[in-house]
């Protein structure tokens, strides 16, 4: 019969949880674009009256708050690239509460 170290157990174990990465509690996740991604660009663009399509979205993440906040870099198809966080509280409600120019054909 073999019998295992509790101590050794409880090292690997350690181990383990160290090797292994964690999310921050509140802090932001990467996210693939997805539709609901898509969505939210389009909704973004509703909201600040936009008229320009979207020529790709990128850098998306969410981060779980009293709802969600979901930020993502929008490029438009005239080279404007905005930062956009979006909040969606428990009901589902949507607002923008960045939208920052990062750089646009004039930055080029």
């Amino acid at each position: 019969m073999h019998c295992k170290n509790p101590k050794q157990d409880q090292n690997s174990s350690q181990q383990e949880e160290t090797e292994q990465p964690r999310d921050i509690v509140g802090g932001w996740k990467s996210v693939e674009v997805n539709e609901q991604i898509e969505s939210l660009a389009e909704y973004a663009l509703t909201e600040k009256e936009f008229d320009q399509p979207i020529k790709s979205i990128s850098s998306a993440k969410q981060q779980v708050v009293s709802g969600m906040n979901y930020g993502f870099d929008l490029e438009l198809m005239n080279g404007d690239v905005y930062q956009v966080v979006i909040y969606v509280d428990l009901q589902g409600n949507k607002q923008v509460t960045k939208w920052e120019k990062l750089l646009g054909l004039e930055g080029k």
